[in-house]
């Protein structure tokens, strides 16, 4: 843990990274409680929930061909700002769904909203290269995916109280506040690549 705490110390750029990951992954994962409080309360099928559930992960699949040319013929900072802002659309637009004839309406946002998140991923590790190399690239990955497990699983955890005390529109737009979070700490980071 030492090695993850001095590596963060004198690497600016990593730790300013490191802590829009941390937002923006628990962001990504905050609003899934309140999705499917959202679908219990519209009495849907097991087979809808169970439709929903992989739509959270499909998305990555779909972009996977398309993510490497995207990614190399943009500049990082300026992809991921896309990113994030897509992730704040699709979460505020999770305030409109109300009833079973907006399902559509569901399944398109989290798409969108997961292969935003997936495809901010992917970017992020593809920067990470450029910006370290040797063990504190090592270490690095291992710290991000440290805070990808952990923004899984207190995202999700948080989420679920949220929803309990503040109901569900309150947990889609406490989200996206999230992401307006990370978007600005992102603006005002300068990343310098070639």
């Amino acid at each position: 843990m030492n090695e993850y705490v001095k590596l963060l110390k004198t690497e600016p750029i990593l730790r300013r990274l490191s802590t829009i990951q941390l937002i923006a992954y628990f962001g990504a994962w905050f609003s899934n409680v309140a999705i499917y409080t959202l679908l219990l309360d519209m009495n849907v099928t097991a087979e809808i929930v169970g439709f929903v559930a992989m739509l959270h992960f499909i998305a990555g699949v779909f972009q996977a061909p398309f993510s490497g040319p995207i990614i190399d013929s943009m500049k990082p900072k300026k992809l991921m700002l896309i990113l994030i802002f897509v992730q704040i659309i699709a979460t505020l637009c999770l305030v409109f769904i109300n009833e079973l004839s907006d399902l559509n309406l569901l399944y398109v946002l989290i798409f969108i909203k997961m292969a935003a998140a997936s495809f901010y991923f992917t970017t992020e590790m593809s920067l990470l290269p450029k910006i370290l190399d040797g063990n504190k690239l090592q270490k690095a990955n291992e710290l991000h995916s440290v805070i990808w497990s952990l923004s899984y699983t207190f995202g999700m955890a948080l989420s679920g109280f949220i929803v309990y005390l503040l109901g569900v529109k309150v947990a889609f737009v406490l989200d996206a506040f999230m992401f307006i979070i990370s978007f600005f700490l992102l603006y005002k980071l300068d990343i310098q690549v070639t």
